[in-house]
């Protein structure tokens, strides 16, 4: 055993009296069910209280097990202690949290034929120097991860609809390879999710700064007259893009919101910033099982929820009675989904001093959802 192993079993072997120190299942709270299932399946002992790493010798004796609270004191995250809160950092603790989880699973099933199964219904594979697991030599994830160097070099690969995680120690290699939809990176069921984007939105603070990007003219068409187009990407249908309208004012260009032209004004709110302060949404969540709860947040507040992972498309129209009706849609840039809404207001109440726009707000859908939502 080198000198480096044997001082990481010292270190979380010294934390292992929290078996003793912890509390019984029946008081813990947890974030989700994959959370509650994971702990439930771990052998009998109490659990932590606070975030803790903690050797379970009956399921992994080189390797820790990971928990992580939120504020509330629910267990937020559980999985095989694979990466520090730096690499977390670098990588994303999206993935990160996900890999750890799912080698968990693994290490929770009883047998190989169990672990082969589980491969199965998530569309994951798993190799070990080139061999899959159940052939050659690699017949136990409990041992691979055992023998694993920490740290060890890792790379995150996402390409289209998979991704791939490497692992390199001592001239071996562990690749772990996994399809990139939400259910099975978040951990959490559609009910779940559409929960706790609610408690988000219910929780979110008025959010008043604007960093509107600067703009010339050379990134610009000219569309008519004095307006220009920044033209964006299109998402499915032709008429969803990310296109911004602006007007030139003296010498600089800022995002078109202007009476005379209702459509543009309303499909710019949701693509910048800049006229967007004092406009509230009043919210209708149609979160799964038919429940719609409501909630008014401010606009600005809303969309930077969705500023880091999301990218935004809009298209309005001008209905026959005059009423301005826009579908907003925000799709993860990794993660097959996406959010939309629906806005429909008339050209006073959205240029009137404090707009209130209502909104129907469909979360955490498959993409493919999106022309049948459009119907």
């Amino acid at each position: 055993m080198t000198i480096k192993r044997f001082f990481i079993l010292l270190c979380t072997s010294c934390i292992s009296f929290m078996y003793i120190m912890g509390m019984p299942h029946d008081d813990v709270q947890y974030s989700s069910r994959k959370i509650k299932q994971l702990v439930e399946n771990l052998p009998d002992m109490n659990l932590p209280r606070k975030d803790s790493l903690i050797i379970i010798p009956q399921l992994l004796k080189e390797k820790a097990i990971t928990f992580k609270f939120d504020g509330t004191g629910k267990i937020v995250h559980v999985g095989v202690s694979l990466f520090s809160q730096e690499t977390k950092h670098i990588v994303g603790s999206l993935f990160c949290d996900f890999i750890e989880r799912f080698f968990l699973e693994l290490c929770e099933q009883p047998d190989a034929a169990s672990i082969k199964s589980k491969l199965t219904e998530f569309d994951v594979k798993l190799r070990f120097n080139n061999s899959e697991f159940g052939s050659g030599s690699f017949q136990s994830v409990r041992i691979v991860l055992g023998d694993m160097d920490m740290p060890a070099g890792f790379v995150l690969n996402l390409q289209d609809k998979y991704g791939q995680g490497i692992w390199s120690y001592r001239g071996n290699t562990l690749e772990l390879f996994f399809p990139l939809y939400r259910e099975l990176i978040e951990g959490t069921d559609k009910k779940e999710s559409d929960e706790q984007l609610y408690i988000q939105m219910s929780d979110i603070k008025h959010f008043q700064d604007c960093d509107e990007e600067t703009i010339t003219q050379g990134g610009l068409k000219p569309y008519q007259n004095n307006i220009f187009v920044k033209k964006g990407e299109r998402f499915q249908v032709q008429a969803m893009s990310s296109d911004i309208y602006y007007q030139k004012i003296g010498n600089e260009f800022t995002p078109l919101f202007e009476e005379n032209h209702p459509a543009f004004s309303l499909n710019n709110l949701f693509l910048t910033c800049s006229n967007g302060g004092y406009v509230k949404l009043k919210i209708t969540h149609r979160q799964y099982g038919h429940f719609t709860p409501e909630v008014t947040v401010p606009l600005l507040s809303f969309l930077e929820i969705f500023h880091d992972d999301f990218i935004t498309f809009a298209h309005t129209a001008v209905l026959n009675d005059g009423s301005l009706e826009t579908f907003v849609v925000f799709n993860h840039k990794i993660l097959n989904y996406m959010h939309m809404m629906r806005v429909k207001t008339s050209r006073e109440e959205l240029f009137s001093s404090e707009p209130v726009l209502k909104v129907d707000f469909y979360s955490n859908i498959p993409q493919h959802y999106l022309k049948t939502l459009l119907q």
